[in-house]
């Protein structure tokens, strides 16, 4: 793998989500101003994926929870590659995203594909997705309360299929840890996201791609 297809791949990717969601503006939009005759100003296509965000979102509360979850991917990920052989036989599989870029070992031209795919490839284009085009419509729709449940469900149902790939079961030991770790983040990073009240997912896609980068750090250290 090299960088210029990481990052084609990574892009194309992130663009092939920003027009989904461009699609879905313009449906809502047309439908709400022709349909209902709601001719009220609306959210811009950047307002409306979460992409504008205050100061207020970075404070004490999201620095712990930063830290928090940093603490988290690394004795999580660290503990099942030194106890779990599903774990170890999932990463040593071509399926493997962080093992297509750790296979030849680590170094600078790793870091920055781990970089590329962990804040672009994954990291922007599931936020943009999950909490972006279908976690602000659900919070809309069903509240914060159920609407985030439901986006995390969502999240979840993702890494399940996912891991299905990868490992070849719908049910072990990796996929309950898939489930708690993609629901129980899906919960927290919908929730750093609407706990002001200008909703952007700029917080969540931070957190995302943080621990997913960590996880490749702790991944690569242990190969």
């Amino acid at each position: 793998m090299n960088i210029k297809d990481s990052l084609t791949s990574a892009f194309g990717q992130v663009l092939f989500v920003l027009i989904i969601g461009f699609i879905a503006y313009l449906i809502k939009n047309i439908y709400v101003r022709f349909v209902l005759k709601d001719k009220e100003k609306k959210l811009s296509f950047v307002e409306d994926l979460g992409l504008s965000f205050s100061k207020s979102h970075f404070d004490l509360t999201f620095l712990y929870i930063l830290i928090g979850l940093i603490i988290y991917a690394i004795v999580s990920t660290a503990l099942q590659i030194t106890y779990s052989l599903e774990l170890r036989s999932m990463i040593m599989n071509d399926s493997s995203p962080y093992f297509k870029i750790l296979k030849n070992g680590f170094g600078a031209n790793q870091l920055l594909l781990g970089l590329i795919y962990c804040f672009v490839q994954a990291g922007a284009s599931e936020e943009l997705l999950f909490r972006g085009i279908i976690g602000q419509k659900l919070f809309n729709k069903f509240g914060k309360y159920y609407g985030n449940i439901i986006q995390a469900l969502l999240f979840w149902l993702m890494h399940l299929l996912i891991f299905k790939l990868v490992t070849g079961y719908w049910i072990s030991f990796l996929q309950l840890f898939a489930f708690i770790t993609s629901f129980g983040l899906g919960l927290l990073m919908g929730w750093v996201n609407f706990r002001d009240k200008k909703y952007s997912i700029v917080p969540s896609w931070l957190v995302h791609s943080l621990v997913n980068f960590i996880t490749f750090l702790t991944i690569a250290f242990f190969m």
